[in-house]
Order: C-alpha cells, then sequence, then structure tokens
C-alpha cells in the first residue's frame, strides 16, 4: 500500500528510483494499490500521472481520501446533499457516490479538502453550514503537500481554518484516521497480516499502519527527515522499517 506525494513523486517530479522499485515489487508477484490523502485529482487522474512516469495503472488501484470520503458519507448518511470546499476532481468523485453538490443553505454536511482557490468567502459559507448543523468532514488535514520546491500548504490548513471558524471538530477520513484504511481494505479484500503501508509522514502514514494493523514503511524522500526518524518518537509513529527511497526499500527487503 503506497502512498503517492514524497514516496513516488515530488510535484511532478517522480523520486529517483520508484517507477523501478515498483517494477520490481509486481515482478515478484507483490499486489501494489496506491493510497493517497491528496483529493485534488480523481483516480482516473492519478492513473494517468503515474503511467506517465512510468508506473502503469489503472483507476482501480488507487485509492483517494476523496473517494473514501464519499463511500462514507453515502455510507452513513445517505444521498447527502453536500457543501464542499475542493478541487473539481473531489466534486467528482462525490457525485460518482450519488451525493448532490449544493450550497450551504440547502447542505446536510460539509466537506473539506485541498482547494488552490479557496476563499474568505468559502470560509464563511462552510461555517455558516456547520452552524447550521452540518457535520464537518474533512478528507484529510496533512498541514503541507511536498513539491519540487518544498513543502506547500495542505488541507489540514484549510481544514483547521473551518474548526476554528465554527467551533467545531471534523470528522477525519484520510490517514491517519483509519476510515480510509477500513475502506481500502474492504475494496482490495486485503489481509492485515499481509499488509505493507509505505509512506513518508511519521504523524500521518506510519501513525495510521500502526493503528490498523498494518505493517508501516518510511521512507525518506518526502517530509520526514532523519533528523526526525531519530528524535524520541512516541509508539504511534515509530516504523517497523525505514529507508532512504522506496527503491532502497525494494532492493532490501524483495
Amino acid at each position: 500500500m503506497l502512498d503517492l506525494d514524497g514516496v513516488i513523486y515530488r510535484g511532478e517530479s517522480p523520486v529517483q528510483g520508484s517507477p523501478e522499485a515498483i517494477e520490481r515489487m509486481r515482478k515478484v508477484g507483490k499486489t501494489v494499490r496506491f493510497l493517497t490523502n491528496n483529493a485534488t485529482r480523481t483516480r482516473e487522474e492519478y492513473s494517468e500521472k503515474l503511467s506517465r512516469m512510468g508506473i502503469p495503472t489503472q483507476p482501480s488501484e488507487v485509492l483517494t481520501s476523496g473517494v473514501a470520503t464519499a463511500i462514507h458519507i453515502s455510507k452513513t448518511m445517505g444521498k447527502a446533499r453536500v457543501y464542499a470546499i475542493g478541487s473539481p476532481s473531489l466534486t467528482t468523485e462525490l457525485a460518482r457516490e450519488g451525493l448532490e453538490l449544493v450550497e450551504w443553505q440547502r447542505a446536510e454536511v460539509v466537506v473539506t479538502s485541498l482547494d488552490q482557490q479557496f476563499s474568505y468567502q468559502k470560509l464563511y459559507d462552510a461555517m455558516r453550514g456547520v452552524r447550521n448543523g452540518c457535520p464537518l468532514v474533512s478528507t484529510n488535514k496533512d498541514p503541507t503537500v511536498p513539491d519540487e520546491n518544498g513543502p506547500v500548504p495542505g488541507a489540514g490548513a484549510i481544514a483547521s481554518a473551518v474548526e476554528v471558524a465554527s467551533g467545531t471538530s471534523s470528522i477525519l477520513i484520510g490517514k491517519p484516521s483509519t476510515i480510509i484504511l477500513s475502506v481500502a481494505e474492504r475494496a482490495w479484500g486485503l489481509k492485515k497480516e499481509s499488509t505493507l503501508i509505505v509512506g513518508d509522514r511519521l504523524d500521518i502514514d506510519i501513525a495510521a499502519g500502526n493503528s490498523f494493523g498494518w505493517r508501516p514503511i518510511l521512507v525518506l524522500s518526502g517530509s520526514t527527515s532523519e533528523a526526525e526518524l531519530n528524535g524520541e518518537l512516541p509508539p504511534l509513529h515509530r516504523p517497523s522499517a525505514a529507508y532512504r527511497n522506496l527503491y532502497q526499500f525494494a532492493s532490501a527487503e524483495l
């Protein structure tokens, strides 16, 4: 179970050796799936991006926090009306599950995600929706996303703004919440004892794996530095192993 940002690529640039690592995994018979908190693309868009990087991928092999959010809302609230802060790709995935995208006045649930067009008006509308009785759901709360030029603000910054304005804590779907892992387990028929999760964040990917019973592997090609890894870590943030990048992991363990 591979994270994307900081593990496979940074922005539009693949991490060195990641295509070769995934090819090796598949050649030795490993089932490879992609599990990302980033909800700014649809499954098709992620599969196209990975394929362009030399990693042939089908949409059915990708699960985003946006898809998991849509599935969770549909399962718990039915075909609800949603006011969503997020990319057009997020709204596409919500609509696929039969959820209706509406303005805050008609909403039954408010969803926050990474939105590069985030504005004060969207914050105001989300706040009003929540104060009007809507539950608040966040696709993820990643504070930053790794880019070619360093970290950029993530969905967590937007979720926090809405939480503070509305005085309400959101229901978290993406890692480190186990909700997204439960969706993946059901969708792909996974078994905990034979599933590894590879990520670049101790507080998100590693914590999720430890909480859910998947073996957590850290790579240092994204958000976590070697100094942070070697610092004092709470038990949930401790990986079972750490590698420089995905290629080193594949070379050592496969």
